[in-house]
């Protein structure tokens, strides 16, 4: 499995407190079966300096967290992204390509919660016609979600949902009625921590593979493994 979203990295933002929480978080995802996680740490930034200080940081966050595993069978690969907060200006930021998933051009944003759908379609377009290609984070989050899916219908968007939505029966019905309005989601952990909001991809799998069955290799790998490797994202069949 694939896990693109993540808090993994150690003193960044809400997520990991400290390398050895990261590690723990790391283990459990690969005990579950993950074979690759991106380190996606929030970037609220207001300005380009402010996402240039966010780089440094992340890349000092990376290398504390790489010198500490000691025997990498034990943990999955870890490629660098971010949770890009939406804002109005940011497509006019010229570093933002580097926020993208580690040598992609796919970029994973997250939605702000006071504008309208047609103005988050707005800015997602100008992000888009820098070469960009938006991916939606926790998309299962927005009580308006279908709306912003289809004011986002015209555009080249990817959509990734949370894993803790397949294990209650409520969450799965809500999946249903997402998954009817588009055909490329993939499913992520957004993990921060290791009691409150953990990996859970191993037991979303196990489910999907008996709720999902159409859809669950697409949503756990597939979909994934066209992000990392920076090609085009499969549809449903």
């Amino acid at each position: 499995m694939f896990d693109l979203h993540s808090h993994v990295l150690p003193f960044v933002d809400d997520g990991a407190k400290d390398v050895e929480m990261s590690l723990a978080m790391l283990k459990t995802a690969k005990e579950q079966g993950v074979e690759l996680v991106a380190a996606t740490p929030h970037c609220m930034a207001k300005d380009s300096e402010a996402v240039d200080d966010l780089l440094e940081k992340r890349q000092n966050s990376y290398e504390k967290l790489i010198s500490a595993i000691k025997d990498k069978s034990e943990y999955p690969e870890i490629i660098l992204g971010s949770e890009v907060h939406l804002c109005k200006d940011i497509s006019d930021y010229p570093n933002l390509s580097a926020l993208c998933y580690q040598n992609t051009n796919y970029i994973l944003l997250e939605l702000p919660g006071k504008n309208s759908p047609s103005e988050i379609a707005e800015w997602i377009y100008n992000i888009s016609i820098k070469g960009l290609r938006p991916v939606i984070a926790h998309i299962d989050r927005y009580p308006d979600y279908d709306e912003i899916m289809d004011e986002l219908s015209h555009l080249d968007v990817i959509y990734q949902v949370n894993a803790a939505r397949f294990l209650t029966m409520g969450d799965r019905h809500l999946l249903k009625k997402i998954f009817k309005g588009h055909n490329r989601f993939f499913v992520s952990s957004d993990m921060h921590n290791v009691t409150t909001r953990v990996s859970n991809m191993g037991r979303a799998k196990e489910i999907a593979d008996k709720k999902f069955s159409a859809m669950s290799n697409m949503l756990f790998e597939e979909g994934g493994r066209a992000v990392v490797e920076n090609r085009s994202f499969p549809a449903f069949r």
